[in-house]
């Protein structure tokens, strides 16, 4: 640089000649003018000259290569060389100067970095920066823009539901610049995709074969490039025709023992498991009430359990239906209640019983009972109705027989049963025993025969004809009359109920319920034969409830295929299904469908309102929603809050009317005028509308006090305090119990103060 001597010394000679010394790696551009003058010059310069304008060839940042997203907002970073004056900034796009004046998306910030908002691909290209002051100009190497549009979709995946066992693509057309990679993700089977079912396709699309359940969930499609990433995702949901995996097991029964049937279906949805008897329109559910003797439950397992009590001879052939269904089919399965095998025969059979016998006091009587059958029946006896109980003189030999030794009139006369009885059932016989004196000649005593004395059994029945309401039978004679003349024969009969056949299976398809309003839904279905169908039972179930609706259809003319059924619960889901019959034959029940009626206003409004002070100008207030919740009709989304008073011209208006989220039940009133009474009202809100308003609740704060009036503070400001356990009888019993037993205690204690003070008097006397 020219020292300032060099800058203020001339030389006749010539002119100054500057000395520089390299003491700076940059190079600098330095100006230097060359005036000549003396004192009497009229331009003799009165100042010093200003210093030298600099600028440094080095730009001390650089615009660099830039990528960003379309609608982002680009930054080209550019620091100019250090110069005197300070140079200014301007840019170049492609060899041209920008014109920063006309444009609101790119100007230059913080001295000169170029920022361009919102970019867009007309904003790409290559970018100069160019500083300069009165020493020069110096540009920027070259930097390029490149706008880059992040990915975006076109056609993402969407909820799909399929049977199980079909085939189902998920779409992903995608765009962007550069074309975005794509990545399938799920969240099915912890994440892993079956990689022999699964495939993706040209257009990017994933395409599954075979679905089974564990492929149900949450399938992503992952867009992303350079400048971005976004993600599409649809839910999966594979539906499954509900399978038995435990059916309920045909069984020989006891009479009078309890017997159950388990049953267990899996599908998708879950299917729900019901019970029927053949040929009655009855359904069993689990946990409902019992019917006659069959009661229902579940287990935590999910098995459906069954129990008849008490079986019957008459249940024997009685047909029992396990029943399970979804919205994709129904499934049965039947089971038939018989007679333990031992147990499928007649009741035992008497062959010799007692008969009438008149005998002497103090003599020995033998009532004979010999019973057959399969068990072998067990022999006891009953005299009069009361069971005969084996002592010294009464005596059940093994045979079954009756002996009584030192007969008593008193003790022993009367009518004597024999009971066979076994599980296939009971047989009686009965004589009467009758004792008297043997001096009696007015008797004639008469003591059973002897077995060998009676007429043999006669031989096996065969039927001979046989009509819808009679039986002809014949059988051979007996071959010994026995000890007397031949009088007859005893028949006993024995039968067995029957059962009727099944209309054919899949007969009706439930296809769709729909809501028609919020008590009423409609619904239609499709028959394949209707030869022989005089109608369907149509139940309809609310959603996890015992209860069902039943309604009965005729199926008349060219075939009934929808119908509407009113009166339902509003907002509720129901669950619907046919089942067809034809006479007293019941058959098969249809698949399923779920519909949930629609929304209506509240029919009861919010209740328990209570009131808390905030300050002397503020009342907190909360509330509870409408109970029970079925008066709701639906999802409370707000509460309406009146709230009224009167002026000062003692008129009453509105002096708020807002709106409350109905997450939160409450209120914090403010900017209240003590003395002023206010009324409060409140109605919950669904989708649909507004229900009714409570009761007005009055709220006061006092004048002079500052403070709410007197329990408002503790009870609910609506006076409806009968909950509150402050007003129940036990608390009044026992807050006057307490106050009882502290008078007690009071008083016992002024009596013994003023006794020992008498005492003490009364010896003080004394001395």
């Amino acid at each position: 640089m020219a020292t300032g001597q060099d800058k203020r010394k001339k030389d006749r000679d010539g002119p100054v000649r500057p000395h520089t010394k390299p003491t700076h790696r940059h190079t600098l551009s330095v100006i230097i003018i060359c005036s000549s003058f003396n004192r009497l010059s009229p331009h003799f310069p009165h100042f010093l000259p200003s210093p030298l304008a600099v600028l440094r060839d080095e730009f001390r940042l650089e615009p660099q290569n830039t990528r960003i997203a379309q609608g982002d907002t680009a930054l080209l970073e550019c620091a100019a060389p250090r110069g005197i004056p300070e140079p200014t900034v301007t840019w170049k796009k492609g060899g041209q100067k920008l014109d920063l004046e006309g444009s609101k998306r790119v100007r230059i910030v913080d001295g000169g970095n170029l920022a361009i908002q919102d970019a867009r691909q007309t904003d790409e290209g290559q970018y100069q920066c160019i500083a300069k002051n009165p020493v020069g100009v110096r540009e920027s190497s070259l930097a390029t823009l490149k706008v880059h549009v992040k990915p975006y979709i076109i056609r993402g995946p969407h909820d799909q539901t399929v049977l199980e066992g079909a085939s189902v693509t998920f779409p992903c057309r995608v765009g962007g610049d550069p074309m975005p990679d794509v990545l399938w993700l799920r969240t099915a089977s912890g994440g892993n995709m079956p990689l022999d079912r699964v495939s993706v396709l040209e257009d990017r699309s994933l395409r599954l074969e075979r679905v089974t359940i564990a492929d149900e969930g949450e399938y992503s499609c992952e867009a992303d490039n350079i400048v971005g990433a976004i993600t599409a995702m649809g839910t999966l949901t594979v539906y499954a025709p509900p399978k038995f995996i435990q059916r309920p097991a045909s069984k020989s029964v006891e009479l009078g023992a309890d017997t159950s049937f388990e049953c267990r279906a899996t599908g998708n949805p879950k299917p729900t498991i019901f019970w029927t008897i053949k040929n009655n329109s009855t359904l069993i559910f689990p946990g409902a009430p019992p019917l006659d003797r069959f009661h229902s439950l579940n287990t935590e397992e999910g098995h459906s359990i069954l129990t008849l009590t008490r079986f019957q001879r008459t249940d024997k052939d009685l047909v029992i239906l396990c029943n399970a269904m979804n919205e994709v089919a129904s499934i049965t399965s039947r089971v038939q209640l018989s007679l333990d095998s031992q147990e499928d025969r007649p009741p035992p059979i008497i062959i010799s019983g007692p008969v009438n016998q008149t005998l002497p006091i103090k003599s020995l009587a033998t009532l004979q009972c010999k019973a057959i059958g399969l068990p072998s029946p067990t022999i006891s006896w009953y005299r009069d109705g009361i069971p005969v109980q084996p002592s010294s003189k009464l005596n059940i030999t093994t045979s079954g027989d009756l002996i009584i030794s030192d007969l008593d009139r008193q003790q022993d006369q009367g009518l004597y049963t024999c009971v066979a009885s076994s599980r296939a059932g009971k047989s009686t016989w009965s004589g009467f025993l009758r004792i008297e004196l043997p001096t009696n000649p007015n008797i004639k005593f008469y003591r059973a025969p002897e077995q060998n004395k009676c007429p043999t059994a006669p031989g096996q029945p065969k039927v001979l004809n046989a009509t819808v309401s009679a039986l002809t039978i014949v059988w051979p004679t007996s071959d010994k009359a026995g000890a007397s003349s031949f009088l007859g024969y005893s028949v006993e009969m024995y039968c067995t109920n029957q059962s009727k056949t099944w209309i054919p299976n899949d007969v009706v398809e439930l296809l769709e319920v729909n809501a028609s309003d919020s008590t009423t839904a409609r619904l239609s279905w499709d028959i394949d034969s209707g030869q022989y169908i005089e109608g369907f039972y149509l139940y309809a179930r609310e959603l996890h409830s015992t209860e069902y609706k039943m309604v009965t259809l005729l199926n008349k003319g060219q075939g009934l295929s929808s119908c509407t059924v009113p009166g339902l619960a509003k907002a509720s889901t129901y669950e619907f299904f046919l089942v067809p019959f034809y006479k007293s034959i019941v058959g098969k029940p249809s698949n399923s469908r779920r519909v949930r009626t629609l929304e209506d206003v509240p029919e009861a409004p919010p209740y328990g309102m209570e009131a808390i002070q905030f300050n002397r100008t503020s009342v907190f207030l909360k509330w509870l929603p409408p109970q029970p919740n079925r008066t709701r009709n639906g999802i409370l989304t707000s509460y309406n809050v009146v709230v009224k008073g009167l002026d000062v011209h003692n008129t009453t208006r509105i002096f708020k009317n807002m709106t409350i989220d109905a997450a939160t039940p409450t209120l914090l009133l403010a900017n209240l005028t003590t003395g002023v009474t206010y009324y409060i009202a409140v109605a919950a809100a669904t989708r649909v509308g507004v229900g009714p308003f409570s009761k007005p609740a009055v709220l006061r704060i006092d004048a002079r006090t500052q403070s709410l009036d007197t329990g408002y503070t503790r009870y609910p400001i609506s006076r409806d305090i009968a909950d509150d356990f402050l007003t129940q009888t036990w608390f009044i019993v026992l807050l006057g119990s307490i106050i009882a037993i502290i008078v007690f205690l009071l008083g016992a204690l002024v009596l013994f103060k003023r006794y020992q003070f008498i005492k003490q008097t009364s010896l003080g006397s004394l001395h």
